[in-house]
């Protein structure tokens, strides 16, 4: 309460001041390496979702909407809501863009993880792929597979000129898209 009310006193201050990231163990680190960061602005987000990919070591998928391809690396949203450029690896939290099917919780600011990236053959990236299987902590809809009940095939959409996958990487997310979520 003192710290919302802007008035610490000096044990909390040294408290927090305690358990900042440079003072953490490396166990800890780890720990906050995977969560979902909040940030005050999207290039703040931006930023942080650049750093992610870049400290991967895997393959990640790059789908350019059909509108066009925008610069090397940036995450830019164009008006319809939809990136421009898509970054995606393989067991990567991202969040859907688009109420696809609001009765079984496929909405616009589900947090889903990325299970398999699928492409018709002779169809590669950049083109969009032709559909993404994301999991569900809690999906209850009708599965994709009996086997993994859990997970949903996303296909690209279609908004005014553009067709891009309704997704967004969320290694970080702004204060205001977080709003409503548990994390």
């Amino acid at each position: 309460m003192n710290v919302r009310d802007a008035m610490p006193t000096i044990e909390e201050w040294k408290l927090l001041m305690n358990c900042t990231y440079t003072n953490l163990d490396a166990s800890t680190k780890e720990l906050f390496d995977k969560v979902i960061h909040l940030f005050a602005t999207n290039v703040d987000v931006q930023n942080h979702n650049k750093w992610c990919l870049r400290n991967l070591n895997f393959h990640v998928s790059t789908s350019v909407s059909t509108k066009g391809r925008s610069k090397f690396y940036t995450m830019e949203i164009d008006k319809e809501d939809l990136e421009l450029e898509l970054r995606i690896p393989v067991g990567a939290r991202v969040m859907l863009t688009s109420n696809i099917w609001t009765d079984f919780g496929l909405i616009n600011g589900a947090l889903v993880f990325v299970e398999q990236i699928v492409y018709d053959l002779g169809c590669l990236p950049p083109k969009p792929p032709t559909y993404v299987l994301i999991r569900f902590d809690n999906y209850v809809g009708f599965p994709w597979d009996e086997s993994f009940p859990w997970t949903v095939s996303i296909t690209p959409i279609e908004r005014g000129s553009q067709k891009q996958l309704p997704l967004k990487l969320v290694w970080g997310l702004t204060i205001h898209k977080s709003q409503g979520l548990t994390l």
